[in-house]
């Protein structure tokens, strides 16, 4: 059966984790030698892909994909390479999915998957994903660490808030799994992104130009964080604008 249709290896899996029962010795067996045999690699990417996403929507997913990573069920799409514990990582994306049910658990859950495998976007082959949720399931996989590291390292608010700009809401979702005690942190940047301020570019008073776009999101991030009053924002922006215009012009003496 296994070798007739290669996906019900993807459904046993699945089924087996939904009820809680363990699949017969024989059966195993049978389904590891259709594994291994490459019975897989027969069937296209697309059904292979249409079958995980389904696994990703179980209750239990996060001990269906370790199962199918576990038993080389991925390798057709992913290829041979990582074998490290996937469990723990897949565990914590599925706490993060229950408390955040606009996240994109296929994202999330592939970046998981594919994390320490050198991620390429030829493994995301058949997926259907666009190119911004295929860049996203690439940055899980492949910078989360670095990500970590220099969130770690950064020492303000501001340098926080810059770096989770620079990375889309499924990292900072993964990131978070990964470091529940940083969850405040990001709650506080997903507000300093709906914040706004009262003042416009056409309030400063200055030529305008990307320095006046500049200096007034350097100006919110000053009113978010503290270092001036919303009060004083006006003067603030419009001080920096002619700085960043001054800085841009010519030099005359180059001329």
């Amino acid at each position: 059966s296994f070798g007739d249709d290669p996906t019900r290896i993807f459904r046993a899996i699945r089924l087996a984790q939904r009820l809680d029962f363990a699949i017969e010795t024989g059966t195993l067996e049978w389904m590891r030698a259709a594994i291994a045999s490459g019975a897989l690699e027969t069937i296209s990417k697309e059904r292979i892909w249409r079958e995980l996403f389904l696994a990703m929507d179980e209750s239990t997913a996060p001990a269906v994909l370790e199962t199918l990573h576990k038993e080389n069920a991925l390798t057709p799409l992913f290829g041979k390479g990582s074998t490290r514990d996937v469990g723990e990582s897949l565990i914590r994306i599925g706490e993060r999915l229950a408390d955040d049910e606009e996240a994109d658990r296929y994202v999330l859950f592939t970046g998981a998957l594919l994390r320490g495998r050198e991620a390429t976007p030829a493994q995301l082959e058949g997926s259907g994903f666009s190119q911004k949720r295929a860049r996203a399931v690439l940055q899980i996989a492949n910078d989360l660490v670095r990500i970590e590291q220099a969130i770690g390292d950064a020492s303000s608010d501001r340098q926080r808030f810059r770096l989770f700009k620079r990375v889309g809401p499924e990292v900072l979702t993964a990131f978070v799994a990964e470091h529940p005690a940083d969850l405040p942190m990001v709650r506080r940047y997903q507000e300093f992104r709906h914040f706004t301020i009262p003042v416009r570019g056409n309030d400063l008073e200055v030529p305008g130009g990307p320095h006046v776009a500049k200096a007034l999101e350097r100006t919110r991030e000053a009113v978010f964080t503290g270092e001036i009053s919303a009060e004083g924002a006006r003067t603030f922006a419009r001080e920096l604008a002619l700085k960043y215009l001054s800085q841009n012009q010519p030099d005359e003496a180059a001329r």
